[in-house]
Parts: C-alpha cells; structure tokens; sequence
C-alpha cells in the first residue's frame, strides 16, 4: 500500500483561527513529548532545591525530599554546606533520653517584719527549728562541717531523727548557691542517703520583695530533679502534695523565728 505523508503544521496553522499573531503562535508540545534529557534536568533541580530546604528546616524537608523526590545521584550535585558539615539528625520526639525530669513547687506568703528579719532567719537560724519533719520525712538533729554557713560555696552534712521510713543519722548535704543581700537565696540539697523516689537534688529558693514598711513578700520555691522516668506519677503526687505541705509547714516555722527575733547563728 501506498504511504500517506502529512506535511507538518507551521505555527500559524495551529493558532490562525483563533485570531494570534503567525509570527508569535508556537506549538505546544504535550509533557511526554520533551527531551529526555530537560525532564532530567528539572528532576534534578527540584531535588536540588529539596536539599537546601533541608538545611533550614529538617523535618519538613525530609519529608519532601522522601515523598516528592528522589536524592541526587552523587555528591557533585549536593550543596557544599552539606558536604562539608556535620550530618544532619531530626529531633525526636518526646524527652530526650537522660535529660533530668524537673517538678516545681512554689508557696507564697507575706511575713509582718523587717527585711533582713525576712531575708536570713531561714538559713542563718537554728536548721533544727525550722525544718522540724512532717509525716515521713524526719526532723532535722544537728549539722556538721558547717563552718562558714550562708557564704556561697558553703557546705555542711545534715542529720535527721529516725522516723519509719529512715533509721536516723546522716540525711544529706546543703550547699549554698547563691545568695543576694535581702533578696534570695539559692540552696542545693543533694547526696541523699536513703531512697527518696527517684529524686536526684532538690534546689530551693527563698526570695524575699519588700512591699511596704514591715510588709514583705517571701517566694519559697523547690525544684525537685528526677532521673526514674517510671516513677514519674509518684514523684509528681510526692511534690504537688506532700512536699507543698511540708514547704508551708516551713514558712511558718520562720514566721515564728522571726517574729520572736530568733538569733543567727551565721553571719
């Protein structure tokens, strides 16, 4: 049979009827229709661009880059700030592993007395006095080592009475972190000697404002470290109740000193 030939469409041809200028009409040439080789070069460039997005943000560029894209084939084609970097890691979900776990627990009250009255009874007064135990946590005895006391750095060993959870003697160690004239305290209690529900330090704070003549606002605030993540509903109970009550018993322990003008023992 005998071969038919079509004569191939000029531009005009493909878009005289509708009114466009010959001279400017192209024809369109389907998507299937292009080089191979220009559709690998957009493939590459949007991979390209997946990679950069990657190093602002690398959540959704990993993302886009796994879905929408395929990697570059070879190193040539990486930006040098990913050659030459370090590899990129996505953050995980959740806590990190081996961050400590952090309660807070904070009591407010306002003491009728003098500043300073306010500010040292606390720490410089008889410790025996001022934590004297509730439930099971045992009373404090005596100190030792404590020469020094209420400097920052400074340390001393405290000892409890025996009470059904401990058997008496050497509970812990005080350490003094920070102290600012008539303002707050920082202090660290660590080195526990019995198990204490996974909890790892304790660090209080004591700050005091003055809102007027004899009328001072004191801050009392604990943040209790854990490291036993399967503890963490019982060391919550423990710090939002029992340790929040123990906290108040404090203050008003101080209150008492420092209305009755208890004297330092530390300077």
């Amino acid at each position: 049979p005998r071969r038919r030939v079509h004569a191939a469409p000029v531009p005009g041809e493909l878009r005289g009827a509708r009114g466009l200028d010959p001279a400017r009409a192209r024809p369109v040439l389907s998507r299937s229709l292009r080089p191979r080789r220009e559709r690998a070069r957009a493939r590459d460039r949007r991979s390209l661009r997946g990679h950069v997005r990657l190093v602002a943000r690398p959540v959704l560029a990993e993302r886009h880059v796994h879905r929408r894209s395929a990697p570059p084939r070879g190193p040539d084609r990486l930006p040098p700030r990913l050659l030459d970097g370090p590899p990129l890691r996505l953050p995980r979900r959740g806590r990190l592993r081996g961050q400590p776990m952090q309660t807070t627990v904070r009591v407010t009250t306002i003491f009728r007395c003098p500043l300073e009255r306010a500010f040292k009874t606390p720490i410089l007064c008889d410790v025996s006095k001022v934590h004297t135990g509730f439930g099971p946590m045992p009373r404090v005895t005596h100190c030792t080592e404590d020469e020094g006391w209420g400097r920052v750095g400074a340390r001393k060993r405290v000892f409890v009475a025996r009470s059904w959870t401990f058997a008496g003697g050497e509970a812990s160690t005080d350490r003094v972190l920070e102290r600012v004239e008539n303002d707050h305290w920082r202090i660290e209690v660590t080195d526990f000697k019995a198990w204490m529900l996974g909890f790892t330090r304790f660090v209080g704070e004591w700050k005091t404002t003055e809102l007027g003549p004899n009328e001072i606002r004191v801050d009392y605030t604990y943040t209790l470290h854990a490291g036993s993540p399967w503890l963490r509903p019982l060391q919550w109970l423990f710090a939002k109740v029992f340790w929040k009550i123990y906290m108040r018993r404090v203050i008003e322990n101080v209150r008492a000193l420092a209305y009755a003008e208890e004297p330092y023992r530390f300077a």
